[in-house]
């Protein structure tokens, strides 16, 4: 594995806590996997294949509703690890997994990690950390939603995106792959009520609206609207 992915993926704090052993096997036998824009990764109801790391690009993970309601849970972007719940309770994938630009994938293959996890069983204790460092702050985000204005819910899941879920060494200033309708999806807003918000925080510098695209221009404001909830009342 090159060195640029392995400091990729040192970005990612899940991958750091990792023994030197585990991300020794994760380098060597990871393979990349290159997608298009629009080319699906997996179905909702595909069975696992393995452990994904986004590497580069963005990844769509949401699924459609019989009922004919997209439902959108995450937008991934680099460097995220997805895919670990199907492998732990050996049901399909919940969701589907499509690529919104072209994107670099690190690929895990499920057969290559339990043999590994076969031989070192307290491993497993990773893969759970994996699945709680991303759970917990979704969780918060369910606590305060009934709670937190729009404006202050908006900051804080363009925090929760540029973080990496929580899981990245730091967040940075950058541009997200991100429409203001799939924004619209992730807080079951409107997207009128999205646009509102979003013109509120440009107008105060934090961030800039693109076509398709949010960036962000200054974290420390957007993560004081994201923490306190007196400047929404």
């Amino acid at each position: 594995m090159s060195n640029t992915v392995s400091i990729l993926l040192h970005q990612n704090i899940w991958f750091n806590q990792l023994t030197l052993e585990f991300q020794q096997f994760i380098l060597k036998r990871g393979k990349l996997k290159y997608l298009e824009k629009g080319q699906v990764l997996f179905y909702r109801g595909d069975e696992a294949d393995g452990l994904y790391a986004l590497i580069n690009g963005a990844i769509q993970l949401g699924f459609n509703h019989q009922s004919g309601h997209e439902y959108l849970m995450l937008i991934a972007e680099p460097v995220l690890w997805f895919g670990e719940i199907s492998l732990i309770d050996g049901n399909p994938r919940t969701h589907d997994a499509v690529a919104m630009k072209t994107t670099t994938l690190l690929f895990l293959e499920k057969s290559d990690l339990f043999t590994l996890l076969n031989q070192q069983p307290h491993y497993w204790q990773h893969i759970a950390c994996l699945v709680t460092q991303k759970i917990r702050p979704l969780l918060q985000e369910l606590e305060i939603q009934g709670e937190a204005s729009l404006l202050q819910r908006v900051a804080r899941r363009l925090l929760l995106i540029i973080s990496g879920y929580q899981l990245q060494s730091s967040a940075q200033q950058r541009r997200i792959e991100m429409s203001q309708e799939k924004l619209a999806l992730m807080l079951s807003s409107s997207r009128q009520s999205i646009n509102a918000a979003l013109q509120q925080l440009e107008q105060q510098n934090i961030l800039k609206r693109e076509f398709k695209h949010i960036r962000i221009l200054d974290i420390e404001k957007l993560t004081y609207y994201a923490e306190e909830s007196s400047v929404h009342q």
